[in-house]
């Protein structure tokens, strides 16, 4: 689930509540094993380009 939203800048905090992100806690993607947490990194550009980026994976 979604821990934490950290927007990078005025704008993509401007920006964020027009996006349709799952709420903080709200399970989205399929659990990783164990207790086994994952960092992912989201970029979102202004044309409309999603990127993800797999920051650090860890207990």
């Amino acid at each position: 689930s979604l821990q934490r939203l950290l927007p990078l800048g005025t704008t993509a905090a401007e920006y964020l509540p027009q996006t349709p992100m799952p709420r903080l806690g709200e399970a989205f993607v399929s659990p990783l094993t164990g207790n086994q947490t994952a960092e992912i990194r989201l970029f979102l550009g202004q044309d409309g380009q999603v990127r993800t980026f797999l920051e650090r994976v860890g207990n």
